[in-house]
C-alpha cells in the first residue's frame, strides 16, 4: 500500500496570481486514520494513558463549563452551528458531487 497519493493536486499554472482549485476527488481520504499515542507520550506531556470509564459524560461536562465561562467559546460554536446549517442546503458543501 501506498503511503501517499503521488497525484499532483495543483496541475495548472497561476493566472493573474490566482491558482485553480482542483477537483474534489473521491475517496480521497479513504486511508487516513488517527493512530493513538504510546503511553510513554502520553505520560510525559501529563495525560492519562489509559480512558476514564465515564470520558464522554465527562468530555461534554466540560465543554459546558467551558461554555458558561466563554463567551468568545459560544460565539465560535454559534457559527459553526450557523455554518452546519447552510452546509446541509448546498450539496457542493455537503460531500456531493460538484454540479456539472
Amino acid at each position: 500500500m501506498a503511503k501517499f497519493d503521488e497525484t499532483p493536486i495543483v496541475k495548472d499554472p497561476a493566472v493573474n496570481g490566482l491558482l485553480r482549485a482542483p477537483d474534489l476527488r473521491e475517496n480521497a481520504s479513504a486511508n487516513v486514520k488517527c493512530w493513538p499515542s504510546k503511553p510513554k507520550d502520553t505520560a510525559q506531556i501529563n495525560l492519562p494513558t489509559e480512558r476514564v470509564p465515564d470520558w464522554q459524560a465527562r468530555g461534554v461536562a466540560r465543554l459546558g463549563e467551558l461554555l458558561e465561562k466563554n463567551k468568545a467559546l459560544r460565539v465560535f460554536m454559534d457559527i459553526l452551528r450557523a455554518l452546519r446549517r447552510v452546509c446541509r442546503q448546498m450539496p457542493v458543501l455537503s460531500g456531493h458531487r460538484r454540479p456539472a
